[in-house]
């Protein structure tokens, strides 16, 4: 019904994941270059986390379609409350390795031997378990020494952790610093703003042929928005709703009254599990006398948002570095070509000296080249601790957002507006920093096209 009445190819809010609808956010297309730059580095964990129906398994779903399933091998596991050899089991069940009745040690082998033929064909293997905050504590050191194993120095498997929020805390325990120490990147994506919940319902209707009906005026946004907190799924069950009234209706627009007619038909469900910061932070409120006010910023803030920007630079230099050194080595090779067309041409003219002049500028063209490869070679080396160091800014960045998002709102204008500059601020800086990695997986991509190919499994 509602499909042929706005003349939609498909349902346009469904709640299961599809990577057609993905959306990039601000921290969906955040989240997105910390899985493209994890599979860059073919090696150690990616942890993404994020509250119920933020859009996690889209996510995964939507670098699931972007890999060259040639090169690739892919297990993805999302049931994941099981102990720590039903993990080993389902892992070898998704790659078709045939254990059945085997043990632990059995399996372990049958694993290696696997992981061995991959390297050899020119595969990579890598292991997706989503639902990660059920993982048992012995499934998690399990994955954990499975990622110890490599070929001939590079790691044999890799793993993506997604899960929710208390994800992190189980991370954070005492007893989780060896994986911690291999976690190269991680990343909590967070709920859509305003502006992005309607660029989002738009971006949805646009995918299965909206062709601007129904329009959901600002009014209508604004309530959704608030009834969903921005969570995507929340909005995709809203709105789907919606759309049903709409269509019954025959609406073309869906405005603020028919918007609250129908949240009010909702019941109070979507209202109260939107906003339980808001809820609590009202009941303590009436339980203790009134507060001043937080400073919008602190001067903690203000440090660590200068700090981010001094890290910036030096980033910015290395790339920056790079990229010379690639452009000189572009032209010292175009030169050359150009003195191996001219001694072609002159023996053929069976000219010897000015044959053996021009010989000799090629050997000294040929020297400088390795000279400045030798150089790049050495910047490229420490590519991965300078990505690392990249990762621990960004990490610290999303923990600035995070403060930030929790103060109390503004209650004067100097603070909304001082709110307001730094929050562009950390925009500005989160730009930057995806092209940046973009700059350095591209590095990384290049250091990685000269390594050897793999022989041997052995534990690291």
């Amino acid at each position: 019904m509602i499909n042929e009445f706005y003349g939609f190819s498909a349902a346009p809010f469904t709640l299961s994941p599809d990577s057609r609808f993905f959306y990039d956010s601000r921290g969906h297309k955040t989240a997105l270059s910390y899985l493209r730059f994890g599979l860059q580095q073919g090696e150690g964990f990616i942890v993404i986390t994020g509250e119920i129906g933020a859009g996690k398994s889209t996510l995964i779903n939507r670098v699931l379609d972007e890999l060259d399933r040639n090169s690739i091998e892919v297990a993805y596991i999302t049931t994941s409350n099981i102990n720590a050899d039903d993990i080993l089991r389902l892992i070898a069940s998704q790659f078709h390795i045939d254990i059945k009745g085997a043990d632990k040690a059995t399996m372990l082998r049958a694993l290696e031997g696997y992981l061995t033929t991959q390297r050899r064909l020119g595969r990579r293997v890598l292991v997706i378990v989503d639902e990660a905050q059920n993982l048992p504590f012995g499934t998690i050191e399990e994955l954990r020494m499975l990622s110890n194993l490599s070929v001939d120095g590079q790691s044999a498997i890799q793993c993506f952790l997604v899960g929710q929020p208390q994800f992190k805390a189980t991370l954070a325990d005492p007893d989780m610093e060896q994986l911690r120490q291999r976690v190269i990147a991680s990343y909590h994506l967070g709920t859509l703003s305003e502006p992005e919940t309607k660029l989002y319902i738009e971006h949805r209707m646009q995918v299965v042929g909206w062709t601007g009906s129904p329009r959901f005026t600002p009014d209508a946004i604004s309530m959704i928005y608030r009834a969903t907190n921005g969570v995507p799924r929340r909005i995709n069950n809203v709105c789907s709703r919606m759309l049903m009234h709409g269509a019954l209706e025959q609406l073309t627009v869906i405005d603020g009254k028919a918007a609250e007619e129908i949240l009010r038909d909702m019941g109070t469900e979507v209202a109260e599990s939107a906003a339980p910061k808001e809820r609590a932070a009202a009941a303590q409120a009436a339980d203790k006398p009134a507060e001043q006010p937080a400073p919008a910023v602190s001067p903690e803030l203000e440090a660590k948002i200068d700090d981010i920007g001094k890290r910036l630079d030096e980033v910015v230099r290395m790339t920056a570095a790079l990229e010379r050194k690639q452009a000189e080595i572009g032209q010292s090779v175009a030169a050359l070509r150009m003195l191996e067309v001219r001694i072609i041409e002159l023996e053929q003219a069976e000219n010897g000296a000015d044959t053996s002049e021009l010989a000799n500028s090629v050997q000294d063209g040929l020297r400088q080249m390795q000279a400045m490869e030798s150089r790049i070679s050495r910047t490229l080396a420490s590519l991965p601790s300078q990505a690392a160091d990249l990762s621990g800014v960004l990490t610290r960045l999303t923990d600035v957002e995070s403060a930030l998002q929790s103060r109390p709102a503004a209650e004067n204008p100097a603070q909304a507006q001082a709110l307001v500059r730094v929050d562009q601020q950390l925009q500005d800086q989160s730009d930057i920093l995806q092209d940046l990695m973009t700059v350095i997986m591209s590095m990384l991509g290049h250091r990685q096209d000269r390594s050897q190919p793999a022989s041997q499994v052995r534990p690291n």
